[in-house]
């Protein structure tokens, strides 16, 4: 394009804007100087109209709807009329060009059309995971605009084909139409649908033969019910993902003048691809909750039938210890059998809590209490236990939450436990409890090894191993404690963080929502 050309072209856009902003009067008199300025530069009508498709295109693209594009497309076309006045008394083929545009400007409302149709179609799949009735509000949408009948077929589990939605856009054939549900195609059959779902191509019928309906006919009385409804011309897509058919789309028209065409077949499998994700989409969620339906059941049962033994084993060892052991050796083995058994009365109630905070909502018994007195008692049992380490809790006074205090207990207890193990050099392990921006804050900071920026974002991760094995710093790996501390204090609508310098030491803090006391 020309320079010249590219400035009209320019001029020609910034005239159309104007009009289209409602500036109509005085812009249609700049279309046709515009016109007069084209003829004076010898372009031809063909160039203004090179110059109108230009103009519009990128006036369309500041549309925020199908309607206003729509609007747009209609009011232009009296600016094209205008621009090309000047030419009607020295060039022929002025009418004929006239037709031509606006027959692109038809064109044009078309593809609106079906943009505006696949946009509505993809918001009522996004609606809910329910596919089935969201299939059938989606078939109902696509009749009468696309089909005079629409079916969606649907392949189950064990292979067998339910049929979920028929739509009819003749009210005086709906009760034909819904006669549809009795008869699913086999996929083992030779029939129409069956060859879609077997070859996983579309399948497009410009004219629908008696042939056609004959393949398609499980019975006599089907195929009468068949030719009653009229079908002209139809149409097969398959519902396709990752590579597999889930079901077929079938569309028909039974009005003789309307067939279909290449440009409804592209139409119909872009429909298709919507269909066939969100139909996948449901079936992998209904998975993935059936999934952890199991993990629950799972977690439930290993939680019951390891908590009885390790039960069983801490009492009979204490009842030894209590008898007293007969040497330095047992008196050894019965510590680590305390121990072993410790752990497992521990790993049993971790498993319970998973399982218990899993729930949506989670069972909370929730009460006001003061933090600053949870955390020094937890402090105090922690510390029984020690030798070489010691807590410095630092407080400015009590502050009241409202918590399930035994599960914030536990989730207290998991990261003082934390700060002890990752500190082996024993000493000091400094506790702040504080407001801070009105929320109740608890820090646990510990000085020992740390644990690399690599490595910190999946602190809370359940089996956590903060140090490879081998490393001078390896000091073992963190179970379920801290991902069931996280979880804690996220399902009491807090939040829970980490900082750590390798060699200076980790700090986790929590905060969660202050209750104040009325008067």
């Amino acid at each position: 394009m020309s320079d010249g050309s590219q400035e009209f072209v320019e001029q020609y856009t910034s005239g159309l804007e104007d009009y289209l902003a409602g500036a109509a009067e005085a812009a249609l008199g700049r279309a046709y100087q515009l016109g007069r300025r084209a003829l004076a530069e010898k372009l031809g009508v063909l160039d203004v109209a090179a110059a109108y498709q230009e103009a519009l295109a990128r006036v369309l693209l500041r549309a925020r709807a199908a309607e206003e594009s729509a609007q747009m497309v209609r009011r232009a076309s009296d600016f094209l009329a205008e621009s090309l006045s000047p030419f009607e008394m020295t060039h022929r083929g002025f009418q004929e060009t006239i037709a031509k545009l606006l027959e692109v400007n038809e064109t044009l409302r078309g593809a609106q059309r079906r943009l505006s149709f696949l946009a509505e179609a993809s918001k009522e799949l996004a609606s809910s995971l329910d596919y089935q009735a969201t299939l059938a509000r989606v078939a109902r949408l696509a009749v009468p605009y696309l089909a005079d009948v629409c079916t969606i077929d649907i392949v189950e589990a064990d292979e067998a084909v339910r049929r979920v939605a028929v739509a009819c856009g003749q009210p005086s054939k709906e009760r034909l139409a819904r006669e549809l549900y009795r008869y699913p195609p086999d996929p083992a059959l030779p029939n129409p649908v069956g060859q879609v779902l077997r070859t996983a191509q579309a399948v497009l019928y410009q004219q629908v033969s008696d042939s056609f309906l004959a393949a398609a006919a499980h019975d006599a009385e089907h195929l009468q019910l068949l030719r009653q409804l009229g079908f002209a011309s139809g149409m097969i897509v398959p519902l396709l993902a990752r590579g597999q058919a889930l079901g077929a789309l079938s569309f028909f028209l039974a009005k003789s003048e309307r067939h279909y065409g290449p440009a409804d077949l592209t139409l119909a499998e872009d429909l298709a691809g919507r269909m066939a994700s969100a139909v996948d989409n449901a079936w992998l969620y209904r998975e993935v909750q059936e999934a952890l339906g199991l993990r629950e059941e799972f977690l439930e049962a290993a939680a019951h039938e390891l908590r009885t033994p390790a039960t069983s084993l801490k009492g009979y060892v204490q009842f030894l210890q209590r008898r007293g052991p007969r040497d330095e050796v047992e008196r050894r083995v019965l510590a680590n059998i305390a121990q072993a058994a410790e752990r497992a009365v521990r790993l049993a109630r971790e498993l319970a809590e998973i399982h218990e905070l899993a729930r949506e909502p989670p069972r909370l018994g929730r009460s006001s209490f003061d933090l600053l007195q949870l955390v020094l008692e937890c402090a105090a049992a922690v510390e029984a236990g020690l030798e070489q380490h010691h807590f410095l809790v630092c407080a400015a006074g009590p502050l009241s939450v409202q918590a399930d205090r035994e599960r914030l207990a536990l989730a207290l207890g998991a990261l003082l436990e934390h700060a002890v193990k990752y500190q082996p050099q024993g000493g000091a392990v400094h506790v702040t409890v504080a407001e801070a921006e009105g929320k109740a804050m608890v820090e646990v900071r510990d000085f020992g090894v740390g644990i690399p920026p690599d490595r910190l974002a999946h602190l809370f991760e359940p089996l956590f191993e903060p140090w490879p094995s081998g490393s001078p710093y390896y000091v073992g790996v963190v179970g379920l404690s801290l991902y069931l501390a996280r979880r804690t204090i996220e399902v009491h609508g807090g939040r829970i963080e980490a900082e750590s310098q390798v060699g200076q030491g980790t700090t986790i803090r929590f905060c969660l929502p202050l209750t104040h006391p009325s008067g």
